[in-house]
């Protein structure tokens, strides 16, 4: 993998070496093409991509843009993956699939989503489970301010609500 370039991938970088360092394999997004991909496309190629060439027994996906999460909680998750199994946060209604741990015999799913007209990751994060390849991991609510999605300054400003 490429030196991480901005300080998220770097700070993702640290986190995922200080999980299980040889256990899990890194995939980088730098040198993305934004050309006419949505969202899923890109990251599924990226799975993809790391999936077939792993030389480890999992993969975990890490965005770079969850300035909260700790070494800690990608342990637990570490810790619930399996040999043929992966882990897929739940939080509420919906999955986490990128901060998920994933085992390397999900490559045909990832290889099957792109080939598919369905570009949602909720329905790939779906898929896994049915394939009995990834289980979800329900957060609690001490977890859940960890995956605070932060994409531009504007995510730091305090939301206005009813009244505010």
């Amino acid at each position: 993998m490429a030196a991480p370039a901005s300080g998220f991938e770097r700070y993702a970088a640290s986190l995922a070496l200080g999980v299980c360092q040889g256990c899990i394999a890194m995939v980088s997004n730098r040198n993305r093409s934004r050309g006419g991909q949505n969202t899923f496309t890109r990251t599924t190629e990226r799975c993809c991509s790391g999936l077939s060439h792993l030389q480890t027994s999992h993969l975990l996906v890490l965005a770079v843009d969850l300035p909260q999460m700790t070494t800690e909680h990608l342990r637990k998750l570490w810790g619930l993956a399996s040999p043929g199994m992966g882990v897929i946060p739940a939080n509420g209604g919906y999955f986490e699939p990128l901060c998920a741990i994933y085992p390397v015999e999900a490559v045909t799913a990832v290889e099957a989503a792109l080939n598919s007209s369905d570009v949602s990751l909720q329905s790939f994060a779906q898929t896994l489970r049915l394939r009995a390849q990834a289980h979800a991991c329900d957060l609690t609510p001490e977890e859940k301010p960890l995956y605070l999605n932060l994409n531009t300054p504007v995510d730091l400003l305090p939301k206005s609500g009813p009244g505010g």
